[in-house]
């Protein structure tokens, strides 16, 4: 089954529980008016019932879609062309742009923009780790503060390049429990996170062996380096090369 066979099985399933009638959006004295239009009457949505301004703004877009898949699946059987697997480039992508943006908070379309979909990851609000107070302060380019002066350089090239990460966000690794990755970067293109974890004290015996233990407990995990894990080292001898990093992380991750 196609991506668009699977779209117009799901968008039929979803219309018949939608709701009767059409939404009609009016604009009075710079406020915002939702009307319901069935069977030629008119009726006043009140902003207090959003579930149903949410129910007919879906229908709508659902609607749209189905035809448009409808008929993109059409045209594809007469030339034996399928889409690939991920649908990317279809006109039904392109029916969410086009939307009106009154529309568009109230709908979940079937494949998010890059650019509202890095926008929405990069929005996730989680909990960090805490600071000793005699922690010296380092801060990143975006403004956020680092541990070391390594993680430092690596969090302002991910900055500079454009590549989406968030910093120390939790991760629970089963056997392990949960850590604090120290960069978790979003592939854009693929849509998987990828782990970047710096490791800067390999000069001392025991933190050597935490670290092997962790990275044993990623591939436990289905995490494998070359795939969504990246790491590096340092000892006090042999620092990072930041010309190096930036090859190694634009090689890995632009």
């Amino acid at each position: 089954m196609t991506i668009l066979q699977k779209i117009i099985s799901k968008k039929e399933q979803e219309l018949q529980k939608a709701p009767e009638g059409t939404l009609n959006i009016n604009v009075c004295k710079g406020n915002i008016q939702y009307y319901l239009n069935h069977h030629g009457k008119r009726t006043y949505i009140r902003e207090k019932n959003q579930k149903l301004i949410h129910q007919l703004c879906q229908k709508d877009y659902d609607e749209k879609v189905l035809r448009t898949a409808q008929k993109e699946l059409e045209q594809l059987q007469k030339v034996s062309r399928f889409y690939q697997e991920t649908g990317q480039g279809t006109e039904c992508e392109a029916i969410y742009e086009m939307l009106d943006e009154r529309r568009k908070k109230h709908v979940q379309p079937i494949w998010l923009p890059d650019e509202e979909f890095v926008k929405q990851w990069e929005n996730v609000e989680y909990e960090k780790k805490g600071f000793r107070e005699d922690a010296p302060e380092f801060y990143s380019e975006k403004g956020e503060r680092m541990r070391s002066k390594s993680e430092l350089l690596i969090a302002n090239i991910l900055y500079r390049h454009g590549i989406p990460y968030r910093y120390e966000y939790p991760l629970y690794l089963n056997g392990y429990g949960q850590i604090h990755p120290d960069f978790t970067v979003l592939d854009v293109k693929q849509r998987k996170e990828i782990y970047f974890e710096h490791f800067g004290m390999m000069d001392d015996e025991s933190y050597q062996e935490e670290a092997l233990r962790r990275i044993l407990a990623y591939e436990k995990n289905g995490i494998f380096r070359g795939d969504r894990l990246l790491f590096t080292f340092e000892t006090s001898k042999m620092p990072i090369n930041s010309r190096v990093l930036e090859e190694m992380i634009l090689n890995n991750l632009k």
